[in-house]
């Protein structure tokens, strides 16, 4: 019995490796795009896509963008698998690995019949790569580290975490109601935020520099798809510092969020795709 076993098990893997090398590439990429809108709210386009052995697939030139909206996330090269035998142990274990330039994403996710959980962490991913905060009016050139963990149960909200790292950071700028505010020098940045029923406690959000230190905080006071046309409660603090004490002019613009003499205080409504200043 036990060398029947022994046998039927590689034989059922060969099997399976078989069948799934059977099923064309249009329709493994249809199923996995169609899976990213309705489950995510994102696209993804590429220039190729390929299954890779034994059950895994593998894409190159990925642009990954929000449902309706413009591209959120550039990728030279995903490589993602599948383990068949963590079926054994009653989940479904998958892996990830990205290249991004010099830097790139590792992560798996799980999934079981009472939820899915997933880990991501980025190393070394430079800006160029993430035309998100271009978008949201933040200009950066350095590299980002980062750690993110989502988990789900049932039909329940997701929950989880959010900590990145931003570095080798040269020349950026802030846009502030569509006026860029220069940073001669940039310091340090970095995002601390949670996700936990279903909204997004964002702890810290902050650029220190050598003219300004800059720092938002609040909620995404409930999450939605897509991700854009989630409502935001949010304060962005401003302290100048150095050279843009002197500049008047730049300063008047913010005259109406100043709480104390070099303080101001600016409310953030709207959603997270079109944020509106409140006065």
């Amino acid at each position: 019995a036990i060398i029947g076993v022994a046998l039927l098990i590689p034989g059922l893997f060969f099997l399976a490796v078989v069948a799934f090398y059977l099923v064309p590439d249009e329709l493994i990429e249809g199923r996995i795009k169609e899976a990213a809108i309705k489950k995510g709210g994102i696209t993804f386009s590429q220039k190729s896509f390929r299954k890779a052995f034994p059950f895994g697939i593998e894409l190159h030139s990925v642009e990954i963008a929000g449902n309706g909206g413009g591209p959120l996330l550039l990728l030279d090269r995903v490589r993602a698998r599948v383990n068949p035998l963590s079926v054994l142990a009653g989940r479904l274990t998958a892996y990830m690995d990205a290249d991004a330039g010099d830097g790139g994403f590792t992560g798996y996710a799980i999934f079981r019949p009472s939820g899915a959980t997933l880990i991501i962490e980025a190393k070394g991913v430079d800006f160029r790569y993430l035309p998100l905060f271009a978008r949201s009016g933040v200009s950066i050139n350095g590299l980002l580290d980062a750690r993110v963990s989502v988990g789900k149960a049932g039909a329940g909200c997701a929950e989880g975490s959010l900590k990145m790292d931003v570095y080798r950071l040269e020349r950026s700028a802030v846009k502030i109601m569509n006026f860029p505010l220069p940073f001669d020098s940039i310091d340090r940045a970095g995002v601390d935020a949670e996700l936990k029923g279903c909204k997004a406690r964002i702890n810290g959000l902050w650029i220190e520099g050598g003219d300004l230190s800059a720092r938002l905080k609040g909620e995404v006071t409930a999450i939605k798809t897509p991700l854009a046309e989630s409502p935001v409660d949010l304060t962005l603090e401003i302290i100048p510092k150095g050279g843009l004490v002197k500049k008047e002019f730049m300063l008047s613009l913010l005259g109406d969020y100043r709480q104390s003499a070099n303080f101001y205080s600016i409310p953030v409504r709207g959603t997270i795709g079109a944020p509106v200043f409140v006065r």
